[in-house]
């Protein structure tokens, strides 16, 4: 896609502007997928559900967990543009000559992020592999609902890596703001599931494009 500017005639001054980034993640921690389960099948078509333990059932098909495109595991970009949104809050920086106004707005807007390529095989065993744990079984209960169910969910080992491209299109989201907020990010937000305690992440490199 070419540059485009567009001109704030009010304060005479760039505002709309198209850079691309390539971008490239390592883990601090570990990732945990989560995706959500095929609901195009009703109950009735999923052959012996009834017959088959729940655990079991977490065993056989935790794999199916991991988001995938074309046979290789990759993180969607809708999760890194979320965790922008929630560092550029966590942040709280201004935007220069804009009073109160922080960047969430700027990132929620001016940012569009493809999803990152990790080069791991969805079937690789030593790069996906499966992590369980006793969860709350009734979360729209809190805490403390007293009910436990166990889960096994993709796990992607500490120092997973993988690339993406970003597109701002906002020239007031400059090269240190995209560094703060992924440094605040990848330290308290992180991605995908059970973060931030999984999910932490660094900037490898970040390169205009």
């Amino acid at each position: 896609m070419a540059n485009k500017e567009m001109i704030d005639a009010k304060e005479d001054k760039v505002v709309a502007v198209h850079k691309a980034y390539k971008i490239t993640l390592e883990g601090t921690a570990g990732l945990i997928m989560n995706k959500m389960p095929d609901l195009s099948l009703s109950k009735a078509e999923k052959k012996n559900q009834a017959r088959v333990d729940l655990v079991e059932c977490e065993r056989l098909h935790w794999r199916e967990k991991a988001y995938t495109e074309n046979g290789m595991v990759v993180i969607p970009g809708e999760n890194i543009h979320e965790c922008m949104k929630e560092a550029a809050k966590y942040w709280g920086g201004r935007i220069d000559g804009e009073g109160k106004r922080t960047y969430t707005d700027l990132i929620a807007s001016a940012v569009i992020c493809d999803s990152v390529q990790t080069g791991i095989n969805e079937n690789d065993e030593r790069e996906l592999i499966p992590f369980g744990k006793a969860v709350n079984g009734n979360p729209s209960k809190g805490k403390k609902s007293g009910c436990k169910v166990y889960r096994i969910r993709p796990l992607l080992p500490i120092g997973w890596r993988g690339t993406f491209v970003m597109h701002v299109f906002d020239s007031r989201i400059t090269n240190h703001v995209l560094n703060t907020i992924f440094e605040f990010g990848g330290t308290f937000k992180g991605l995908c599931d059970w973060r931030p305690t999984y999910g932490r992440f660094s900037v490898v490199s970040m390169e205009e494009m």
